[in-house]
């Protein structure tokens, strides 16, 4: 029996080594392709994957839009007008 080093991500328990790619996936905006890579390595469903992402984004104080916008929004725009 092979002692892999686990860690809590959201609301499951995976390794390290995946927890760790997940993390740098999220921090990078890149919350379809964690999922995906979630599902690949622990046969959870699409529904399970999504709220453990959402989970530790929660946990961890990510909102849903962490890439900071460039330059101004056309709202922003209008107003000014």
């Amino acid at each position: 029996m092979v002692n892999v080093p686990m860690m809590h991500f959201g609301n499951l328990y995976i390794p390290r080594e995946l927890g760790e790619c997940l993390i740098k996936l999220i921090e990078e905006n890149n919350e379809i392709e964690a999922i995906r890579l979630l599902r690949e390595n622990t046969g959870i469903d699409l529904k399970s994957a999504k709220n453990v992402v959402d989970c530790y984004k929660k946990e961890n104080g990510l909102n849903e839009n962490k890439t900071p916008q460039k330059g101004k929004s056309i709202f922003q725009k209008l107003i000014k007008w």
